[in-house]
């Protein structure tokens, strides 16, 4: 179980299918309760009872659209990206089902059929949680399998590429050259050299090889500001936070949030996000 929960998962970023999936939950909680009217529902005489139940299906999509809003806000998501694991994931569940308990005990109270309390959150999680609970478990282990079956697939397909793209590269001279920002810091190396790039923020920690030992180098500037002095093809983009030489890989695999791309001296991974994924299957088809 605890080997499960380490396992990398899918980080969610508010985009529209997450939107469209928060927008069926919210239409299933109010068509459940329109259509079954548990939790004593049926006995409640009230005018525009069918718009009231509404109400809380569209509670149900506002409050995880909000709280997704602030974890962007908050949270470093160019880390979490390739971070985000299986309790994360679970973590986030209770915490999505505890804010449309809360927002439904919100919308009881404005409309005057609950009042603002501990035992009445509670009650609002324990009706929430049977009716959220199975469509979003759902998702989750259908996302998880998907991506990680498809993604180990595809791994192996790119495999017999990746060796003999490796071997191309001892036939490789052309050298690599950075500016940093402030036009002073500057590395010159043969392309051979470089393992990879990831972004600090403001700076960029260079990966690469020196008398066959790994050597790190912070030069300020983005990634995207190297990324652009960059002319050599295999030398690309493969994760938000990642530039990578792909002549350098000697292994690649699988997993739920894409590809991971074994370097040398090391064995150090660098991740390939979903969004990357085409671009370095391609490259490496070449």
């Amino acid at each position: 179980m605890i080997q499960y929960l380490s396992k990398p998962y899918p980080f969610k970023f508010l985009n529209l299918n997450e939107i469209r999936f928060y927008a069926i939950l919210g239409l299933f909680v109010g068509l459940f309760l329109a259509v079954f009217q548990p939790f004593g529902i049926s006995i409640w005489v009230t005018q525009y009872k069918f718009w009231k139940l509404a109400g809380y299906g569209l509670v149900s999509f506002i409050m995880p659209v909000a709280l997704t809003l602030l974890r962007k806000i908050t949270l470093n998501e160019r880390k979490a990206e390739y971070q985000y694991k299986v309790w994360h994931e679970i973590v986030w569940l209770i915490l999505l089902v505890s804010s449309i308990a809360f927002g439904n005990l919100l919308y009881s109270n404005a409309i005057g059929i609950s009042e603002l309390s501990i035992s009445a959150f509670l009650g609002f999680l324990g009706m929430v949680v049977p009716i959220a609970v199975f469509p979003i478990l759902g998702s989750i282990r259908l996302k998880y399998q998907r991506y990680i079956e498809l993604n180990k697939r595809e791994a192996a397909a790119i495999e017999q590429d990746l060796i003999r793209n490796h071997e191309v590269v001892t036939r490789t001279t052309k050298n690599l050259n950075f500016l940093a920002e402030n036009e002073k810091d500057a590395l010159d190396l043969p392309y051979h050299a470089l393992l990879f790039i990831e972004s600090m923020d403001n700076y960029s920690q260079f990966y690469y090889i020196e008398n066959e030992k790994v050597v790190k180098l912070l030069l300020r500037g983005s990634l995207k500001h190297f990324e652009s002095q960059i002319s050599a093809e295999n030398v690309v983009r493969c994760h938000r936070s990642f530039i990578v030489n792909l002549s350098n890989a000697t292994h690649i695999e699988g997993n739920a949030q894409g590809y991971l791309l074994t370097m040398p001296y090391g064995d150090v991974k660098v991740p390939v996000s979903r969004n990357f994924g085409p671009k370095i299957k391609a490259l490496f088809a070449k």
